[in-house]
């Protein structure tokens, strides 16, 4: 008897959730799309709307204050981010460096407009000034462009869901999953959910499938690859460029820094490796394993 899963369906905390990839600001088309957003709306905000007492700034400092502030976040961007090898950013990492570009833009526009010899006091307070409306004012645009990028990712991920809808896990009870060797000879006739998962060994395949209770072992000469073009069933998922598991027969997932690691059922072999680049996939067929 095959022993079921329990997947949590918990929201993930807080932690998970900042540590999600931001992957539109890869791209040098989406980072300058960032500065012409920010740009555009930060200089007809604080041209119409005057907001924040800016009028102690001087209105015929405004052009000039935004083009600092673009001049600052096409730097960060393009400059700061390769010289210290931020390729790819998280969500806290994101909010991190946005306030980082808010500093830069205020001490840029403190040392340029300050006046000299003010009181020390007086100078904290100009700084804080100037933080504060600097951070009010590009913050409103950072936000509106990253749920903007969000949604159009979602968007394409879903149309893209459309065209190629994702194989359904029906029953496979009576349905025969043939494994055939050299010369297309017929190695192995087992039914879908007896299959439990399948190691690759060099040139061979390693088929760990349940007989009655007993996990039992077929070798075949085939590739990983091979074998994943023929499966039809969705339980049937490649975790790592060595293993493909059936999601039915998981008993423990734990994760791991890079991935998961897997107990399946009746089998030795512990911590079978869900690999990064596999990951996206293992979950979905662990969404679907939920559902069902």
């Amino acid at each position: 008897m095959v022993t079921a899963v329990k997947v949590s369906t918990k929201r993930r905390p807080m932690t998970n959730v900042l540590r999600q990839d931001v992957r539109f600001l890869d791209t040098s088309k989406n980072r300058l799309l960032l500065v012409g957003f920010i740009s555009v709306y930060s200089l007809l905000f604080i041209t119409i709307y005057d907001p924040f007492d800016l009028d102690e700034w001087g209105k015929s400092y405004y052009h000039q204050f935004v083009l600092i502030g673009a001049a600052i976040i096409l730097f960060s961007q393009f400059v700061l981010r390769p010289l210290i090898k931020l390729h790819h950013l998280k969500i806290y990492s994101l909010i991190l460096w946005s306030v980082l570009e808010v500093v830069l833009i205020t001490v840029s526009i403190f040392v340029i407009y300050n006046p000299l010899y003010m009181p020390f006091e007086e100078n904290v307070y100009e700084f804080y000034n100037t933080f504060k409306q600097v951070g009010l004012i590009i913050g409103v645009p950072y936000i509106l462009f990253f749920w903007y990028m969000q949604l159009m990712q979602k968007l394409a991920y879903y149309k893209k869901e459309q065209q190629n809808p994702a194989r359904p896990m029906i029953d496979k009870a009576n349905e025969l999953l043939t494994i055939t060797g050299e010369n297309d000879k017929v190695v192995l006739a087992i039914k879908y959910h007896q299959l439990v998962y399948v190691k690759s060994a060099g040139n061979y395949l390693e088929i760990f499938y349940l007989k009655g209770e007993k996990l039992t072992m077929e070798l075949v000469r085939a590739s990983l690859k091979e074998l994943q073009g023929k499966l039809k069933d969705a339980s049937l998922v490649r975790t790592h460029r060595s293993y493909i598991v059936n999601v039915q027969h998981i008993t423990a997932c734990k994760k791991t820094r890079k991935g998961f690691a897997l107990s399946v059922q009746s089998a030795t072999e512990d911590n079978i490796p869900v690999s990064l680049g596999f990951k996206a996939n293992f979950e979905k067929a662990l969404s679907l394993k939920a559902t069902h």
